[in-house]
């Protein structure tokens, strides 16, 4: 069961990383169709942009997620020592990098 009071996806900054605890929708379809993309309890995620569809990377998979999809998924932040070798293989992407 997800704790009452526990960080969303929708609750990160870019850049920031974090272990997925748990799905708080109960729609098992969708939590199946997630796992293949490696989006399980316990994968560790990186929020790279945050805008109208949040973007998360999970191991080598980078996934446009429903702001719906992305506020069901409870996280908890990794801390930033945790995040160092994550931050060397994959550099966020700015809003002007973006825009090209």
């Amino acid at each position: 069961m997800c704790p009452e009071r526990a960080k969303t996806l929708l609750d990160l900054s870019p850049g920031e990383s974090a272990t997925v605890v748990c799905f708080t929708d109960g729609r098992d379809t969708r939590h199946n169709t997630l796992a293949v993309f490696g989006l399980v309890p316990g994968a560790e995620v990186r929020l790279l942009l945050q805008r109208s569809s949040p973007v998360v990377q999970v191991g080598e998979t980078t996934l446009a997620l429903d702001r719906d999809i992305a506020g069901s998924i409870v996280v908890t932040p990794v801390s930033a020592s945790s995040t160092r070798s994550i931050e060397a293989a994959s550099p966020i992407v700015s809003d002007e990098e973006e825009s090209l």
